[in-house]
């Protein structure tokens, strides 16, 4: 379930371009995988199309040489529209995978805000508390944890110091892109530990 104020408020912020590079990416992977993603895409496009062509045509009317920077723009939006094409139906799971320290599979993207984490069927990740605050987008697959159920182009929030154990749904291999605001996303790995520790090393 996706909590409608954490849901409006980064719609909001997508809007205005408030967003990581990464949490760009999840939003824009939502809007193309999600048909409610889709129809919220186009209510941002009709509201707030307007005031976007403004910023861009002042962005390009600042530079010293506008021709280059419309350039550049047309280059970083066709860029970006391959990179949802690549993570939206490439063979994500021929990838090169490797386990982080807590066991899970995980490979970086192309940006510094973003990485993949994949689970199998049957599997989840160990309960763990978060370290700063993202969001996640299923890319394939399914999971649930403490606060509902994802599937294909969902979104799940999780703030810094929310403790959750994700597990896959069904008979599908889960991936999922995981975003953040800077730095690569991870699980509070202190957290994480002492919880084992308390727990003497069982695992959840």
């Amino acid at each position: 379930m996706i909590e409608n104020n954490q849901y409006a408020a980064f719609l909001a912020d997508f809007a205005a371009g408030r967003l990581s590079e990464g949490e760009r990416l999840a939003a824009r992977l939502h809007f193309a995988l999600s048909d409610d993603g889709a129809d919220n895409a186009r209510m941002l496009d009709v509201i707030g199309g307007a005031a976007l062509e403004r910023l861009q045509a002042a962005a390009i009317g600042d530079a010293d040489h506008p021709g280059e920077r419309e350039g550049e723009i047309a280059t970083a939006e066709r860029s970006g529209s391959d990179w949802i094409a690549h993570y939206a139906s490439a063979d994500l799971l021929a990838l090169k995978w490797r386990r982080n320290l807590v066991g899970v599979r995980t490979r970086p993207t192309h940006l510094p805000t973003a990485t993949l984490l994949r689970l199998e069927p049957g599997e989840h990740a160990p309960r763990h508390s978060h370290g700063a605050s993202d969001v996640t987008v299923v890319l394939q697959g399914a999971f649930a944890d403490d606060w509902g159920e994802y599937h294909r182009g969902d979104l799940a929030f999780a703030d810094a110091g929310d403790r959750h154990a994700p597990a896959t749904i069904g008979n599908e291999t889960c991936v999922c892109l995981v975003a953040t605001s800077k730095g690569r996303p991870d699980v509070d790995l202190k957290a994480w530990l002492a919880g084992q520790w308390r727990r003497g090393g069982a695992s959840r």
